[in-house]
């Protein structure tokens, strides 16, 4: 009789453990979807290349995104954005408050020369410059 008492508690005592931590995992289910929401799908990748996108027409900048393939298969992306030095920065700057982990690889500013700033349309009242990156999202 003594045993069965003592497998009781013992089950019990599971029981309750596993029911806390069922608990536990789902108080952390919205964080649990935010970090997964900040990955980048490698198969879809479309939201992240929207939202760099977007970033540049709120900004005022002419975006140029382009998907390289590294040696051992992860997603890289180009990126170059152009236009005035002070909303060049500014896209700069709200690049890494996009939702998705990404690292910022190459990156570099550099003011465009009077004949580009022609060929590119940019303002001529302004200094432009050309932000030059190369982004690798994150993937789970």
């Amino acid at each position: 009789m003594n045993a069965a008492r003592q497998e009781l508690y013992h089950l019990e005592k599971q029981h309750k453990a596993i029911s806390e931590a069922a608990s536990d995992i789902q108080s952390l289910e919205p964080e649990l979807k935010f970090i997964n929401s900040s990955f980048v799908n490698s198969a879809s990748p479309l939201p992240f290349i929207e939202s760099i996108e977007s970033l540049g027409r709120k900004t005022g900048v002419e975006v140029e995104l382009s998907l390289i393939s590294g040696p051992d298969n992860t997603q890289s992306y180009t990126l170059a954005a152009t236009g005035e030095f002070r909303k060049t920065m500014s896209f700069f700057k709200n690049l890494e408050l996009l939702p998705f982990w990404f690292e910022l690889q190459d990156s570099g500013i550099n003011a465009i020369s009077e004949k580009e700033k022609e060929k590119n349309e940019a303002s001529k009242s302004e200094r432009s410059a050309r932000f030059n990156a190369v982004l690798r999202p994150f993937s789970p």
